[in-house]
């Protein structure tokens, strides 16, 4: 029996195809499972407007920051929420990154009035992306007009697109409940 050198190269170059193409497979069947996981995950976000404390259930206090926590009295129900959302994105700003969040018209008319009748104050963001926890609470320094807050979270990058993820989720799945 004599096997020729060129029929044995050639299948073994097969072989190689072979596995090579079936790890390929293996990983889109991976990246694809992976993007309907991500598909599925939904964040909330509210923002809470800083009160003072009253003794009553309509106020809560909070520590916002892990690092260096600031504890503030805000209200218990946000002032806004996923609901008036369109759209939230991941930005780097400088040295760091930022959250950015787009409202809808109702939403950037809620955000208009809320910040223009209390620059001072604080609006605490509080999110539930797998954990509930306190993002932010930036001082109101201006009148939002334009409908688009901006804010620091204290998260890794990695939670954050993950909180924008979710968020832009959950607006697709808020818009789908209301299509006729």
């Amino acid at each position: 029996m004599k096997i020729r050198a060129g029929a044995f190269n050639t299948y073994l170059l097969l072989v190689a195809m072979l596995v090579i193409v079936g790890c390929q497979t293996n990983q889109a069947a991976k990246g694809k499972a992976s993007a309907r996981k991500e598909k599925k995950e939904l964040s909330t976000l509210g923002l809470h407007l800083e009160m003072f404390a009253d003794g009553s259930d309509r106020t809560q206090t909070i520590r916002v920051h892990r690092d260096t926590p600031v504890t503030l009295t805000v209200e218990t129900k946000p002032c806004l929420d996923e609901g008036e959302i369109e759209r939230a994105s991941v930005v780097d700003s400088m040295d760091t990154y930022v959250l950015r969040i787009e409202f809808s018209r109702r939403g950037a008319w809620l955000l208009e009035n809320l910040t223009a009748s209390n620059i001072g104050k604080r609006l605490a963001v509080a999110s539930q992306f797998g954990e509930a926890r306190w993002l932010a609470a930036p001082v109101i320094n201006r009148r939002i007009a334009d409908g688009v807050f901006f804010f620091a979270p204290d998260a890794s990058r990695e939670e954050a697109e993950r909180i924008a993820r979710g968020l832009n989720n959950m607006v697709v799945k808020n818009k789908k409940k209301w299509t006729f």
